[in-house]
């Protein structure tokens, strides 16, 4: 039972709350059948209707997005680029390998086999560079993702959810 992350959280919460499964199911917006059926695997409630979402977040306290992620809802794979904008990509690589280069702290570190390396280790070493320097390419303040990716985390293991239950990304 509860092997899906999302379910897990929101009954965590409603033992926490000291409230029953027919709370729970009233106040997503659902039947206990419903809820019973996610519970057993019978159903995904990554299917749920959007208001069950919006419910939930607001049960949870977190944001909506973090329960599109705990259902399995939204994987990392949805935020990957599509495949005809990969020469769009390979040009914005470029063009960050060359600001990292020209850094007068990291440029003299980045070794030259980094033109070589798979784009997806490209792509990570300019992350983590526009997560250090609080500014990407074109000059905008990023998403302080290692932060929000910490909170994530902190969050997960506070509901007890393991990490083989949790969706990989």
């Amino acid at each position: 039972m509860d092997t899906q992350p999302l379910l897990r959280a929101l009954v965590h919460e409603s033992r926490r709350r000291s409230q029953t499964l027919r709370q729970l199911a009233e106040t997503l917006g659902v039947d206990y059948r419903r809820l019973a059926q996610w519970r057993s695997d019978e159903g995904s409630i990554a299917r749920a209707h959007r208001s069950v979402f919006e419910r939930a977040a607001r049960y949870l306290q977190i944001p909506y997005v973090l329960v599109l992620v705990l259902a399995g809802a939204i994987t990392m794979q949805d935020l990957a680029w599509p495949e005809d904008s990969k020469a769009i990509l390979d040009q914005r690589i470029s063009g960050g390998i060359e600001r990292l280069r020209g850094d007068p702290v990291f440029g003299g570190a980045v070794p030259a086999e980094l033109e070589q390396a798979p784009r997806r280790i490209k792509l990570f070493i300019l992350f983590l560079y526009d997560q250090i320097m609080g500014e990407t390419q074109s000059g905008d303040k990023p998403i302080r993702w290692l932060s929000t990716l910490s909170d994530v985390r902190t969050l997960l293991d506070s509901f007890d959810i393991p990490s083989g239950s949790r969706q990989q990304a």
